[in-house]
């Protein structure tokens, strides 16, 4: 059994901690073009690192299931809980048609009423992508074809960023696994190569890539969401730069326990703050807003996913957990 590494969780504290401050405070443009060149890009490369190593004999039919279990089934429920009244509403306030509601609840990864809900369903088509993809070529990760598909794969995810096409007539996102896929491998990557890299020249490379990206990105907003991804290979080197640095960050604040402890649960809540926490900044924002508006909000979802976390069917249902 592996042991548990507190700065993963760390980590995806610091990136939900990031999501919730992009989706809900006013910013500066280039801050909000900074934000979001890594925050989403973060999420996919440490789901990378936590895959595990691909076993020739199991089929792609099982890894399905128990990613369905855990990413579409709290989807779907969530789906039901806020996206399904919300679109009621407006169809009763005369805002939008019953049609166009329900097109928005089949394609809801493209919905601007459910803003991170697309998430769960990429991350799910791109790990079986993933897996499809090892299990065709029959060798291991760390192989220089999987530099060559991923360079492939940023290519054509590039080009159908240039051609504009809007996000909802492209079938189940599929242009988003372009892109995401070579995240993942990323994260297999640094998985196998952890122990062997030279942490000083690793970090120093990244913080420069990461220094000289502010120069570009301001110009070239990277939105996940609706395919587009920035600069060109740029911006892909960016986002793997920031996570390292994240990375490297987290590695340091496991040494420090309140701040390690507060962080690493916001991870471990990160799938359930992501789909609440536009619903709960709605909610606290009557009263006050801001950081502390941001910070309630955080507090809430916690408050939420902890009763979720100690309840059985709801943990099933809500978490994807047994």
């Amino acid at each position: 059994m592996e042991v548990y590494k507190y700065w993963i969780d760390i980590a995806k504290g610091i990136g939900i901690v990031l999501v919730v401050l992009a989706h809900t405070q006013s910013l500066d443009s280039s801050i909000s073009s900074l934000i979001y060149s890594f925050h989403m890009p973060l999420f996919f490369i440490l789901s990378g690192y936590l895959l595990k190593s691909y076993n020739k004999s199991e089929s792609i039919k099982k890894i399905a299931l128990h990613k369905a279990h855990r990413l579409l089934l709290p989807l779907f429920c969530y789906m039901l809980l806020i996206v399904v009244p919300m679109e009621y509403s407006a169809c009763m306030n005369h805002k939008t048609s019953f049609f166009n509601a329900g097109w928005r609840f089949i394609n809801v990864y493209t919905s601007q009423r459910a803003t991170a809900f697309w998430f769960p369903f990429a991350l799910f088509e791109s790990i079986l992508g993933y897996y499809l993809l090892r299990k065709f070529f029959h060798v291991r990760m760390e192989g220089v074809i999987y530099i060559y598909i991923s360079l492939m794969l940023l290519s054509l995810g590039y080009f159908l960023d240039v051609l504009n096409i809007e996000q909802k007539y492209i079938p189940l996102g599929l242009n988003r696994i372009l892109v995401i896929i070579p995240l993942l491998v990323f994260g297999t990557w640094y998985k196998q190569n952890e122990m062997q890299l030279p942490v000083v020249l690793v970090y120093s490379l990244a913080g420069l890539i990461a220094l000289l990206s502010l120069f570009f990105l301001p110009s070239s907003q990277v939105d996940m969401k609706n395919g587009h991804w920035g600069i060109p290979y740029l911006s892909f080197m960016v986002a793997c730069s920031f996570t390292l640095l994240i990375i490297g960050f987290s590695k340091i604040i496991e040494k420090i326990f309140v701040l390690r402890e507060i962080l690493a649960y916001l991870g471990k809540a990160s799938l359930t703050i992501m789909f609440l926490h536009i619903v709960a900044w709605f909610v606290v924002r009557e009263y006050i807003g801001g950081i502390t508006g941001l910070i309630l909000t955080l507090l809430l979802c916690c408050v939420i996913h902890f009763i979720i976390s100690r309840i059985r069917i709801l943990r099933y249902l809500l978490v994807g957990t047994p």
